[in-house]
């Protein structure tokens, strides 16, 4: 009698290295930590960890205050000083126009946050406010706050944010930017520290107005780069007088969300000068999704004989954006009071737009062009709009925001 022999199932090698990270997981998910001082955040070895929504991690967690988004784990938090005091100013949600951190120059110095556990993955993002541009070299007689070096640290058994075993995960140098954002591993960790090395481009010290914290496990967090001109500067600096701010509506209309967002904005910047920095800032943040480019204002006072530059100029922002597997969205040139601009002029630099969304499949974004044609009382000045203006600005990106399905 014949025997028919099954053919035996194969079993993926990927799935075989799962349940081998699995069980290793079950025991220590820092396992996955690379050994030495920092792990970069999307290396193979750690996106594969099984464990992202932390179900192996014992460590407690501190609930979120009523009152503040769910993903944003560090407001509320008790902050610690390498002085001996505490940093409430850093966590209380005011990004402008408010008191900083200031350590002065003794440095090292440090600020620790008591995060709680249960989150595998930290989203930070710091700000200094002094600053009007983006970028500090660009503003060699008003460099304020921002660290040129820096470490971010994490311990799981700290039990004042100085004592305890602390591990390196991040070490930047030579930061040329007044905001950043890191991806931080944490899984079985409770405490994260933010510690200064470097001040050297700073006058009075370091002055950093917020720290956020999001739990971005489930890698979910939406990151907005707004990166633009003096318009995007003013819109987007996060004034106590223009809110509520971007993220706070969005938050608003949907609770699960509370996208971290930047300011890239540059005075005087044009599409046909920004590749380069929109590359660094693309470089040298982790968790952007999004990339509002913000430009077109200056092109149009100057490329009237020819717009084609300004065509090329964004396509290629666009491509960069894209290949990185990112969102780009451009909004319609805001309406100005120039008047040494055509209805037509004003009428085309739209157009490109258009084109470009067309062209590229891009999500819409907001009609500032229709908007401040219809609302001129918003303009501060033949261009810049006023308060009332920005807070419209931060409504309208919303909104827009809202209907792209990805978001």
């Amino acid at each position: 009698m014949r025997t028919e022999c099954k053919k035996a199932r194969r079993i993926s090698p990927w799935l075989l290295l799962y349940l081998v990270q699995l069980l290793v997981c079950s025991n220590k998910c820092n396992s996955f930590i690379l050994e030495g001082n920092e792990t970069e955040p999307g290396t193979e070895i750690e996106s594969m960890c099984p464990c992202e929504d932390c179900k192996c991690n014992l460590a407690e967690k501190i609930p979120t205050p009523e009152g503040s988004p769910k993903t944003l784990v560090s407001a509320g938090k008790r902050t610690v000083t390498s002085s001996g005091g505490s940093a409430p100013m850093l966590i209380d949600g005011k990004y402008c126009d408010s008191t900083p951190w200031q350590p002065g120059k003794a440095l090292p110095a440090w600020v620790a946050i008591e995060v709680g556990g249960g989150i595998c993955e930290l989203l930070l993002y710091w700000v200094a406010s002094e600053n009007s541009n983006y970028d500090l070299p660009s503003q060699p007689n008003l460099q304020h706050g921002a660290p040129v070096s820096y470490n971010i640290e994490t311990s799981a058994d700290s039990t004042n944010g100085s004592d305890g075993t602390w591990t390196i995960v991040k070490h930047i140098n030579n930061n040329t930017l007044t905001a950043r954002s890191h991806s931080i591993h944490f899984c079985n960790q409770r405490w994260l520290r933010f510690v200064v090395l470097d001040d050297s481009y700073t006058y009075s010290g370091v002055q950093i107005h917020e720290i956020e914290l999001h739990d971005n496990s489930d890698r979910r967090i939406n990151g907005w780069l707004f990166f633009g001109d003096s318009i995007t500067v003013n819109a987007f600096n996060r004034k106590e007088s223009q809110n509520p701010a971007f993220s706070t509506l969005i938050w608003e209309a949907n609770s699960g969300y509370y996208p971290m967002q930047i300011n890239g904005g540059h005075n005087g910047d044009s599409a046909l000068v920004a590749i380069n920095r929109l590359i660094q800032a693309l470089d040298e943040n982790d968790g952007i999704n999004v990339v509002a480019i913000c430009l077109g204002t200056n092109d149009a006072s100057t490329l009237s004989r020819d717009r084609e530059l300004y065509r090329n100029a964004m396509r290629a922002m666009v491509i960069e954006v894209q290949k990185r597997d990112k969102i780009a969205i451009i909004p319609r040139v805001p309406w100005s009071t120039y008047t040494y601009l055509t209805s037509r002029d004003k009428l085309a630099m739209a157009q490109i737009v258009d084109d470009l969304r067309k062209e590229f499949k891009l999500p819409a974004g907001p009609d500032l062009f229709t908007f401040f044609k219809n609302n001129p009382h918003l303009l501060l000045d033949a261009v810049h709009p006023n308060e009332e203006g920005n807070r419209e600005i931060n409504r309208l990106w919303a909104e827009a925001a809202l209907l792209i399905p990805e978001f």
